[in-house]
């Protein structure tokens, strides 16, 4: 192929490619090593940091003397952010990583029932 097909079918600038070319034909596939190898954005959280956001999640608030029985994706977040090992953390972020590890988190649903004796027939009626 030539550059200018290079760079239509990938999207590539010709300067990118003929930059790539020559490198290839002046050292090899070495030029993927050294030139762009630590091309990309390097991960925010460390293995370490992920651990404690699923080992957190996994454990019961009640057993960190937290006043709630459940995690919801803000109350864990928080708890993580207080907790100094994380600076900031977006709430997707966590989804994200609970569910690369096989942990779904779904939005707590509440209700609330009436103690009233007569609300059958209320309910009726209305």
């Amino acid at each position: 192929m030539k550059v200018p097909e290079i760079c239509e079918s990938f999207g590539f600038s010709r300067c990118y490619v003929s930059d790539i070319i020559h490198g290839f034909n002046s050292i090899g596939f070495q030029i993927l090593e050294s030139k762009y190898k630590n091309c990309g954005k390097k991960p925010k959280f460390t293995e370490e940091n992920r651990r404690k956001i699923i080992d957190t999640a996994l454990s019961k608030p009640e057993d960190l003397g937290l006043p709630f029985t459940q995690w919801s994706l803000n109350k864990l977040r928080d708890y993580l952010v207080a907790s100094d090992d994380i600076d900031s953390i977006s709430i997707e972020t966590i989804r994200k990583i609970l569910k690369a590890n096989g942990i779904k988190y779904r939005r707590t649903r509440t209700w609330k029932e009436s103690n009233d004796p007569q609300f059958e027939l209320k309910k009726t009626l209305s």
